[in-house]
């Protein structure tokens, strides 16, 4: 009778003693995991930077929590050598300068957008010699981050420049 209950009990002894010698691995849909000298890496896609790691003697325990999305704005960027386009100073007081350099005629259109996304000012498309500085005047936003999109286009009418700025306004 009691080699029954001593069966089951030593299996499940054997079992989370097995259970407990885990080799370093990343849980993740997305990710890998490297060592080197000592050293280890391990990398997940979607992992946020709010991360606590936990050690005691071998054993490491990272957390943390993933996200779908990252829940940035992003805007695909389009480059041109014959083209250039800043923007300052930033930080600024919501008076912000373009500075644009083109080869040709251009027009340029800015969006700024909360850091949620959200459209806060637009213009029209201004058209704009070969180069020049331009007043952005930004000054009826609150204080805050924005992303400004700015696009150049050229004579035709074709998008040469696509890029996106982060900018501090501080009154």
């Amino acid at each position: 009778m009691k080699n029954i209950f001593l069966w089951p009990v030593l299996l499940a002894i054997t079992h989370a003693t097995c259970a407990q010698s885990l080799s370093p691995s990343v849980v993740s849909p997305g990710g890998s995991f490297s060592s080197n000298g000592g050293y280890s890496l391990s990398q997940t896609t979607g992992e946020s930077s709010m991360v606590e790691t936990f050690t005691s003697g071998s054993a490491i325990l990272t957390q943390g929590f993933q996200q779908a999305e990252d829940g940035f704005v992003r805007v695909p960027e389009i480059m041109n050598s014959g083209y250039s386009i800043e923007v300052f100073p930033n930080p600024g007081n919501g008076h912000f300068y373009l500075e644009i350099k083109a080869s040709h005629t251009t027009k340029v259109s800015v969006r700024v957008m909360d850091i949620i996304g959200q459209p806060v000012w637009t213009n029209p498309i201004l058209s704009v010699g070969v180069a020049g500085r331009h007043l952005l005047d930004l000054s009826a936003l609150s204080n805050g981050v924005y992303m400004a999109q700015l696009s150049v286009f050229d004579e035709s009418g074709k998008e040469v420049i696509r890029k996106t700025e982060r900018l501090q306004l501080v009154h």
